[in-house]
């Protein structure tokens, strides 16, 4: 068997691999969850467009496939195709449509004539080159990660079969005055050029435009402190490098809104400290998505990374500084369900001395191992449920939470 069509059945699964002299199938408009065809030495044409239910496409070592067709023909059917592995001796592809997917991540190892993977979910892309077309509009790729064209497409009128425009807009999580908006990484991009081009940035909250200077300040190029608090808040990043950003309608390249909220504190302690000697303090959050701020003492803000929803009594987020003088925890109090910081036997030169934990309502889990501290009030904190308070220097205790 060398030409295989089987449109519109109703197969679940397939495997191919017991058909080795197998050139071309078209298993088009079905409903396929899984299809075998890794390793098919003589597999030119592999057409499976319109079988929404496939998650993964293995179609390493697969030294002849030049024609790949894996897309939803119709805008409206979103497919579940997350992954496709093209590694091993794949060299002869030309020509991929990967349309209408959840593709998170795309790596074309060669060079090809035609690839077009519009309206997926790609945020990390990489092509040698392609000759003919390349299309890339509705992912989530970036100035910072959108391909320099490829050199195929370098003419004037193949430059037109480069489209990239609209992508999703570059998610900003809320944050409070007084950190940095880091949005460096779009700040240079060569595109469709030949040299670097700098992104211009601009602030709105709702309709009104912000002021650099009055409502925000250049910490350093593409970081951004503001002044006050702002409600939906959008930046949008204006770069010649992808002049497509603005020809297209409703294309323009920006951010989700966000908030720029006050810096309110959570809680705060003191810790001796040798000025070397670095602290972790681990945190877990009741709703997720979101960031605390810490100043170890010197003034300046330090985040943690984004805190998934602690759906068990665990520490999800961690943040790391040396201590020198009060350190300040920023955030919602009442969001805060668990925090850990410990000295160790062998580092006992940050050992906390006082903590303060009156705000931490919805604390569930409280580990304060080697510290110096001989008293804790722990009366606020209703809904702790786990405690550990190892190594320290408690005489007594008002354990009725």
């Amino acid at each position: 068997l060398t030409v295989l069509s089987l449109m519109q059945n109703k197969f679940k699964s397939m495997d191919l691999t017991v058909c080795p002299k197998l050139t071309s199938a078209n298993l088009s408009n079905g409903t396929l969850e899984s299809v075998k065809v890794a390793g098919m030495a003589e597999v030119s044409y592999f057409n499976v467009n319109d079988n929404p239910a496939i998650k993964t496409l293995d179609l390493s070592n697969m030294p002849l496939l030049a024609n790949l067709y894996a897309q939803q023909t119709a805008a409206d059917v979103k497919g579940e195709l997350t992954e496709i592995d093209m590694t091993g001796n794949v060299t002869k592809l030309a020509f991929l449509y990967l349309n209408n997917n959840k593709l998170q991540k795309l790596i074309i190892p060669v060079e090809v004539a035609t690839f077009e993977a519009m309206n997926n979910e790609i945020s990390e892309f990489s092509v040698v080159d392609a000759t003919k077309t390349c299309k890339l509009s509705g992912n989530k790729l970036t100035i910072a990660t959108l391909p320099t064209k490829p050199a195929g497409l370098n003419s004037a009128t193949k430059i037109k079969n480069f489209t990239y425009a609209p992508q999703a807009d570059l998610e900003v999580k809320d944050f409070i005055t007084e950190a940095v908006l880091d949005l460096s990484a779009q700040l240079s991009a060569i595109g469709e050029g030949t040299e670097a081009q700098t992104t211009v940035y601009t602030f709105k909250a709702g309709e009104t435009a912000l002021v650099e200077g009055t409502d925000y300040t250049v910490v350093e190029p593409g970081k951004f402190q503001f002044a006050g608090a702002y409600s939906d808040v959008v930046c949008e990043m204006v770069n010649e490098a992808f002049p497509k950003f603005q020809t297209v309608a409703d294309a323009t390249f920006k951010t989700t809104a966000f908030n720029v909220k006050e810096k309110v504190l959570a809680f705060s302690f003191e810790a001796a400290t040798d000025g070397t000697t670095e602290r972790t303090l681990s945190f877990g959050s009741s709703t997720g998505g979101v960031k605390y701020y810490v100043d170890f003492g010197d003034g300046n803000l330090v985040e943690t990374e984004e805190i998934a929803q602690t759906t068990s009594i665990s520490t999800v987020a961690q943040v790391k500084g040396i201590p020198s003088g009060t350190v300040k925890v920023y955030a919602d109090a009442a969001d805060i369900t668990s925090f850990t910081t410990s000295a160790t036997a062998e580092f006992d030169a940050n050992r906390l001395k006082s903590i303060d934990l009156s705000q931490l309502v919805n604390l569930n889990q409280l580990t304060l191992n080697y510290t110096d501290m001989e008293t804790l009030d722990l009366s606020s904190l209703q809904s702790l449920t786990v405690l550990s308070l190892m190594q320290n220097k408690f005489k007594s205790m008002d354990l009725t939470v």
